[in-house]
């Protein structure tokens, strides 16, 4: 914690400080048992409680007594995520500054500073994000944090996706693999890895129309991995709550694998989505099977609608989201018929495709 130009502070001891300030034109004490940290933190604390946030405060006490406690009602994860960007990234280098000095130089040099240009981008939000309320709150004159800022480009891989000749001998070799529900649900479904980790075998249901076989997971539920453990929590959003419709091959084998209680469980207990996606990835390895990274199979799902022809607004609902448009997020419904016609045409394809020979259409020479 920075030194205070709000009043001065006396060591009386180990961890034993006195605090000095004036208030009401009355000088004031409190004396603090803690280290020199706590001590610099309680007087910034009067000083913002009797001033309020000056242009002299530091971006550290700003951080720690306006812009943090206002993300008390943020998700978890989240939180810890701005907590671990603030001490490892924007703390040790624009801590000590003054808000009001903060130039767009700083904020490249600590972007800079930085080598993982994912993490750079989140570090450069989280500052903007500090520095945007700090102008609300008449801290600031200007944000810094701009579109001239400069940033190392982002190496993206490609992704592995199953083409549709692929999808029933792949499923056919992950056989005896308890962890085949929730891949089902990803891969049949285009739930997320998290909503997929929730479901319970009473969120999954089965029937038969018109001579085809259909399963439907209800998502209303979802668990994320945070720091000390994991916390079930509602969907991402609320289009996000929903019924989702898959058919063969995914409902024949979801139905196979039917039981009670959570979709994967280890003793009884919900297993992890970090455990699960460790433990997929060792099974492949140990069968000689080829692993798909779990966030891949939605991409699939997303995919292989789009080759079968599927209504892409529908697509976007059943992967609990809304096409973009006017008609996708005020006026169309994500209802039984529909998710199951958009699973007949996954369905056929697939079943169309499975005893083809993979075609090459276009050849680049790679």
């Amino acid at each position: 914690m920075p030194k205070s130009r709000f009043g001065h502070i006396r060591r009386l001891g180990p961890d034993y400080y006195q605090a000095f300030w004036v208030e009401n034109d009355r000088k004031r004490s409190k004396r603090i048992h803690g280290s020199i940290d706590d001590a610099e933190r309680f007087l910034a604390s009067v000083q913002v409680g009797t001033r309020g946030a000056m242009p002299s405060t530091t971006l550290s006490d700003y951080w720690c007594l306006v812009v943090r406690p206002s993300c008390d009602g943020l998700e978890t994860r989240t939180k810890q995520g701005y907590d671990a960007l603030w001490a490892k990234r924007v703390g040790p280098i624009l801590g000590n500054r003054e808000v009001s000095t903060i130039c767009r130089e700083d904020v490249q040099q600590a972007i800079d500073a930085i080598e993982a240009p994912g993490t750079q981008r989140a570090a450069f939000r989280l500052l903007r994000k500090i520095l945007n309320r700090a102008v609300s709150d008449g801290v600031a004159a200007r944000n810094p944090c701009d579109r001239y800022i400069e940033f190392r480009t982002l190496t993206r891989t490609e992704k592995r996706l199953l083409r549709a000749a692929e999808v029933k001998p792949w499923l056919d070799s992950l056989s005896g693999c308890r962890y085949l529900p929730t891949i089902l649900a990803e891969l049949g479904a285009g739930l997320r890895v998290e909503e997929a980790c929730a479901l319970d075998w009473e969120d999954v249901a089965f029937a038969e129309h018109r001579g085809r076989k259909y399963c439907a997971v209800r998502v209303d539920k979802a668990i994320v991995t945070v720091k000390g453990g994991s916390e079930m929590k509602a969907p991402k959003t609320a289009m996000s709550q929903r019924v989702a419709v898959m058919g063969d091959p995914f409902a024949s084998l979801m139905e196979q694998l039917r039981a009670e209680g959570p979709i994967v469980a280890t003793n009884g207990t919900r297993t992890q989505p970090a455990t699960i996606t460790r433990n997929f990835k060792l099974w492949c390895q140990r069968h000689e099977v080829e692993y798909i990274q779990p966030k891949n199979l939605r991409s699939t799902f997303a995919t292989l609608h789009g080759e079968a022809g599927s209504p892409d607004s529908l697509v976007s609902l059943a992967m609990g989201h809304a096409d973009g448009t006017t008609r996708g997020t005020h006026y169309q419904a994500s209802t039984e018929a529909g998710m199951m016609a958009i699973a007949d045409c996954l369905s056929d394809y697939i079943c169309g495709q499975s005893t083809a020979k993979v075609p090459v259409f276009f050849d680049f020479g790679k």
